[in-house]
This record gives C-alpha cells, structure tokens and sequence, in this order.
C-alpha cells in the first residue's frame, strides 16, 4: 500500500492544540497580510483562532503523562478564552481536588508538554491553579449535582487524597457514602503534614467543601480498628474502602544510632508545623530524604531560623521538578543528590557523614548539624485490619491481594486504594488510585442492584 505525502502543511482541526508551536514558527507573525489567506494552513489557523475539533482526539502528550489523564489542552483553552468558569468544569471531570493539585502536584504533565522542546515548557499547574481560582472568584461556583441515591451505602476508611476522590466519584453516581477517618477533620496527611506554604489551608477546605456538598458524611475522631471494627463495617455497608494512607513513620535509626537529641523524623516534624508548634531545629540542620518530603522539610526548616540547611538525597537532582529546585535554591536550600548516608557521629555536636554514589563512590563529605530530620520511612497505617476476619487481621499485604483492574481485596465488597497499597506516593497518584478504586466499587455494586 503506497501513502502520498502532501509536501504543503495541512491543518487538522481534530488534532489541534493550543501549544502554538506552529503559531511561533509562522512568516504571518511577521506579516499580517497572511493572515488573511482562505485556503492555506496559516490562515484557517488564524481564522479559527486554534479552535478545538468536536471530534475524538488522541491524547496529548501532557494529557498522556497525567495520572488523572487530565483535558489539559481543553482547560487551557477555557482560560485563553478568559472563561474560567468552563476551565474549572474541564477540570473537575477528571479531578476532585483541582486547588489542591493545582498547589501540590507533581506535574509530570510539565515534563512532556511539547512547548519545551521549541522554548519553554508551558508551567500547566500553574494554569490549573489559577482555574480554580478564578473559577470560583468571578461568581460562586454552582454546587455539583446530586443524582437520586441509589440506596447503596459505601464505608470509606480514610479521608485523606484517595478517600476524598473515591468519595466524590461515588456520590456522582448517587451513592451514600461515608468516611471514617481517626483525625477531626478531612484531609489526611494534606490537612496535618503537608506545610501551609505549599499548600493553602483555603484551597484544601474549598474542594473538601465541594465534595461534602455532594452529601458525603464525615464521622471524625473515629479509628477503624479502635472504636469500630471493621468487620461491622463489613456487614453494615455494600462495600467498605480502604484508604487509610502511610502516616506511620517508620524507624529513625542511622545505622548504630536511635531516636535521640537532635535526630527528628519528618513525619513529625510536618505534623507539628501543622498543628502551630515552631520546634527549635537549631542553627545548621541536615535533611536525609527526597521529593517531595525531604525538599518540604528542608523549606521548612529555614522558615523555622535555621541558618544553613542541606538536603541528602540518594537520587539524581533531576528527580526533582525544576520548579521546585529553583525555588528551593532561591530560599537558599543546599542541595547534596546521590549522595548516601555512611554514618552518625557525637562529636561536639552531630556529624553525618555521607558518601557520594555512583561513580564518585570514594568522594566522602562529613556534615556537623545541630539536627538530622529523617523524612524517608513513612510506611502503611493497617491498623483498621485489626477487626478484619475476627480480628485476625491480613494473612498477606495489601498488595499482593488486590486486583489492580477494579482494586479490590478477596473479601467480598472490600477495596483498597492510595498509599495503604502503595506506600509513599504523590498525591495525583493517590488521587488517581481513589478514582479508580471509586470505579471498581460503583462496577461490583451495579451487580448488586
């Protein structure tokens, strides 16, 4: 089968973008009067102002790289045409927490955007940010619409990014959900680690709002596995989700060394910033992690005096998103990637000394910190699972047991989804594992209908 090549530039509405490549490459930028051309590329480019096709389109290499497979094209659409309120509607099809992700996302959607490879990769959080914003500031946001219930009751153990997203999904579809979550109010780890100046207390209390707003119930200050078992839950609810996350820190141990003076976790230390407390870290202060805990500790440590303060991380300064290494650098974060932690010494104070990995394995760096923050280890809060079986608990991790398809357990109407099955992740992950989760759940209750 032979193809023929048209060696003039076509233009396929379907296709199209809103990048602009081709916009910064055209002679019409230069010379209007091209602009004005009936039958050529540039000119239906022009004349349709970028217009999106109607038709099915293949995703985007932005849109491809998002967890949530976010419409980013369609959303940066909305915003150019200073309809801000369509953007926030775009957004939120595929994402509940859109002020919080539009804060703290890790934006792998940047590091594919195309525009990077012609000039500068468009900053698309940035953009999602400003969305949910503006979408609710030029007039207040409709709430979301509640369909009639479907009479199914669904118990969500965990209110933090996955639990709040499969809660949402759930609702749309009509479902009465609860969650249960051991802290006084939703959030998670958003609410009771994650540092102010990364993430607005009014962003995340807006989109939980807007979820709530759906008729989702709240039972705070109620730890499944403590007050409630999770066997009632089992019985009393069509199906229970798990999403109790990872905000156990795990062991602090630097080789022959415990907790002590001057060694803190970073699960700790965010929660004290959360809760008001301004801990006293000293003048130089080392912190062994990597992004996003680490680099959020080590932020926060200057914002508590530190004068000096060094992040150790074992990975490669590219793991980091460049946005966050610029802002870092500005607050004047040191940053020591690929190197590993040797050894913990008294000597007139802490020394951590490091080696650097890779190909430099002999370069050595002693480091004298009045503190050391171990923000790595968070690990699986499966305390609830206590009350499982007959208190019996879980005969093999989460992992093991679930279906990735529809996440799902064995047991019979049980799922799981977020960090409880993954360990430490991003929040879009999180996010995206709870959406998932959320569509596993309303699946298995539409064959029990």
């Amino acid at each position: 089968m032979s193809h023929t090549i048209s060696p003039v530039p076509e233009h396929n509405d379907d296709k199209c973008r809103v990048c602009r490549i081709c916009w910064n490459q055209c002679p019409a930028e230069v010379l209007p009067e091209l602009r004005e051309e009936k039958d050529t590329l540039r000119g239906i480019v022009y004349s349709t102002g970028h217009k999106k096709g109607s038709g099915p389109r293949a995703a985007s290499p932005c849109q491809a790289a998002c967890p949530l497979k976010q419409d980013v094209s369609a959303y940066i659409a909305a915003i150019v045409k200073r309809d801000y309120e369509e953007a926030l509607r775009i957004i939120r099809l595929t994402n509940p927490l859109p002020r919080v992700l539009g804060d703290i996302c890790e934006h792998p959607c940047t590091k594919a955007c195309t525009r990077g490879s012609y000039d500068n990769h468009i900053d698309i959080r940035g953009l999602k940010r400003f969305a949910a914003r503006m979408g609710t500031s030029v007039s207040k946001e409709p709430p979301p619409f509640r369909p009639d219930s479907t009479g199914m009751k669904i118990a969500v153990v965990g209110a933090g990014p996955a639990g709040l997203a499969a809660s949402y999904n759930l609702a749309l579809k009509g479902h009465d959900v609860t969650i249960f979550d051991s802290e006084a109010e939703p959030g998670g780890l958003l609410r009771y680690a994650v540092p102010g100046f990364l993430l607005s207390r009014e962003d995340l209390s807006s989109d939980i709002e807007y979820i709530m707003e759906l008729g989702v119930n709240f039972k705070p200050s109620t730890k499944v596995g403590r007050d409630i078992i999770l066997d009632s839950l089992m019985s009393e609810y069509d199906a229970v989700l798990l999403s109790t996350g990872a905000g156990i820190q795990g062991p602090t141990r630097l080789y022959s060394h415990d907790t002590a003076d001057g060694i803190v976790s970073g699960l700790e230390l965010s929660r004290q910033l959360a809760a008001g407390k301004r801990p006293d870290l000293g003048s130089n202060v080392a912190v062994v992690g990597g992004f996003p805990e680490g680099l959020a500790c080590a932020r926060s440590a200057l914002r508590l005096g530190a004068r000096e303060v060094r992040l150790v991380t074992s990975g490669k300064l590219n793991k980091i998103p460049l946005q966050e290494l610029i802002l870092a650098d500005e607050e004047g974060v040191i940053i020591c990637a690929e190197h590993i932690v040797q050894g913990l010494e008294y000597d007139n104070g802490l020394v951590l000394n490091l080696n650097r990995s890779g190909p430099d394995s002999d370069e050595a760096l002693s480091i004298l910190c009045d503190t050391v923050v171990i923000a790595q280890g968070r690990t699986k809060d499966l305390s609830c699972l206590s009350g499982l079986n007959g208190n019996k608990g879980w005969p093999t991790p989460l992992s093991l047991d679930l279906n990735k398809k529809n996440m799902a357990l064995s047991n019979k109407g049980l799922f799981a989804a977020g960090e409880a099955v993954t360990g430490p992740k991003s929040t879009v992950r999180a996010v995206a594992s709870g959406l998932k989760a959320a569509a596993g759940i309303d699946s298995f209750l539409s064959g029990q209908r």
